[in-house]
């Protein structure tokens, strides 16, 4: 799916680098792209440039809370948006583009900061 494929509409209310024309992506990559009814392709896209851009770990927490606002000005519910953040937030690890990728106990650390962030916040 490219950029015209979209309803330009929404790519317009998008938070995130603006993809390049030529750029493709698959929308949400393993969930649906309408939810209840409800477009979400262009947050998945956006999020799917940040995430090929790259980075590091500030860089695609960037992108992530993002998407989560991106998912919110597409009509998903708050519910549903947060489902989709805590996914992206524990499995997007393996797509993200890193300029020096975790490994080993990093990594796992990562998982762990990822998993229990939002309750180490308070």
């Amino acid at each position: 799916m490219k950029l015209a494929d979209l309803p330009p509409k929404l790519c317009w209310e998008m938070e995130g680098p603006f993809p390049e024309t030529g750029f493709e992506s698959n929308g949400l990559t393993n969930a649906p792209d309408f939810v209840s009814g409800i477009d979400c392709r262009p947050a998945g896209h956006f999020h799917d440039y940040a995430y090929t851009i790259g980075g590091d770990e500030t860089d695609r927490e960037l992108a992530d809370y993002a998407f989560f606002r991106n998912l919110r000005a597409c009509g998903l519910p708050r519910w549903l948006t947060g489902i989709e953040f805590r996914r992206v937030r524990l499995w997007g690890i393996r797509h993200f583009r890193y300029d020096d990728p975790p490994r080993g106990l990093a990594r796992l650390m990562l998982y762990v900061r990822c998993f229990f962030g939002r309750y180490l916040r308070w």
